[in-house]
């Protein structure tokens, strides 16, 4: 399973990375919203992931500088995959 699928992870090939045989769930924001750890827990429930790849985050460091809700996906985000990896068995790499 891969987060941020709309933004950085649009450079992780999965099927070519991961090789033949794995099934690879890339979710952009819109499909996960990583501030939500309700949403987060469900969608590691859902896909159980063997492996979690987070690539949600936001590179636009000077708007983060004022709008602390903009931070929010890199901060909180992978809190709530960790233990929603936890929970589920998961390895997460975030």
């Amino acid at each position: 399973m891969i987060t941020g699928a709309a933004g950085l992870a649009r450079a992780v090939d999965g099927r070519a990375t991961l090789g033949a045989g794995w099934r690879v769930v890339a979710l952009p924001r819109t499909e996960l919203d990583n501030h939500n750890e309700g949403d987060v827990r469900n969608a590691v429930e859902l896909f159980r992931p063997d492996v979690l790849i987070n690539c949600a985050a936001t590179a636009d460091v000077d708007r983060c500088e004022f709008d602390r809700d903009w931070l929010l996906p890199s901060t909180r985000g992978p809190r709530f995959l960790a233990r929603a990896c936890r929970e589920f068995g998961a390895t997460s790499f975030t």
